[in-house]
């Protein structure tokens, strides 16, 4: 009787899962790092670009202010500052102001860094304007006259004009405000930021 050869097909069958899953496992290895290259070298340029954006001058600023919004004898504006010039640059921290009359003579004022009573201050980060975009502030005051002031009539006279100075500058800029300040003129600013904050 001739012999007859048997095959374990069982043992056939698991090596080659083996070795598929071992495959599996070199592609997923090699795809991983191959779609890593465009990220890191993405990432790379961004921060080389990030370091050689030069700080945003007034000269190259515009300045426009939204609506205003009250709320429980507080009033609030967002200032803008828009990039109006054809390269990026970028601005970091809070923005001066002042205010002024309709004959652009100063007034007294005083501006506190920070929360304001629409906004929590985002605290100073480094925000990138391309060109045409924007950086916000929210500017609040009080509407009722404080200890020293008149009590009935305009608390302080009306400021028709808004002094706007950027981070870091000297110069500023000027913005029609026609608004009352009480409290001494006292201001209250956030820092610039993108995301634009109530009211």
């Amino acid at each position: 009787m001739g012999g007859v050869a048997f095959v374990n097909s069982s043992s056939g069958v698991s090596t080659s899962v083996l070795l598929v899953k071992k495959l599996m496992t070199v592609l997923a290895a090699v795809t991983a790092v191959l779609c890593s290259l465009p990220a890191a070298s993405t990432a790379g340029q961004l921060d080389r670009l990030a370091a050689s954006v030069s700080r945003c001058h007034t000269s190259e600023l515009a300045v426009s202010l939204g609506r205003s919004g009250v709320g429980l004898g507080n009033v609030g504006v967002n200032v803008y500052l828009r990039n109006r010039s054809p390269n990026t640059c970028f601005v970091f921290g809070y923005v001066g102001f002042g205010l002024r009359d309709r004959h652009h003579r100063r007034q007294r004022s005083r501006v506190q860094w920070g929360n304001t009573y629409f906004q929590i201050d985002p605290r100073p980060h480094r925000v990138v304007l391309r060109s045409g975009a924007r950086a916000v502030t929210n500017l609040a005051w009080t509407a009722n006259p404080l200890p020293g002031e008149p009590q009935q009539g305009p608390c302080e006279p009306p400021s028709s004009w808004l002094e706007v100075t950027p981070p870091d500058e000297r110069a500023y800029r000027l913005a029609r405000f026609g608004m009352v300040v009480c409290g001494h003129g006292g201001l209250f600013s956030t820092a610039l930021t993108t995301k634009r904050p109530r009211p």
